[in-house]
């Protein structure tokens, strides 16, 4: 995958993906370097929510689960719900 911009917030999994699609509106145009956040809050949004704005922020970064290099465990974060 390459690079990326890797950044943890204190917050709750609502408030990161409002952060982090801010950042991905202002950073990934100019850079064209992915940009992913994770949060240390609660899980406070339903698996759909969750699904549809990941979905949407990594169209934004023309990036899928599939192209990344890492392990990506989404049934951890939903099973804690």
């Amino acid at each position: 995958m390459g690079p990326y911009i890797l950044i943890e917030i204190g917050l709750n999994a609502s408030e990161a993906f409002e952060i982090w699609n801010f950042l991905v509106d202002r950073l990934y145009p100019r850079t064209r370097i992915p940009v992913f956040v994770t949060w240390k809050g609660e899980m406070d949004l339903s698996p759909s929510d969750f699904g549809k704005k990941l979905g949407e922020i990594l169209a934004k970064m023309n990036t899928s689960l599939f192209t990344l290099t890492h392990p990506v465990d989404l049934t951890k974060e939903f099973s804690e719900e």
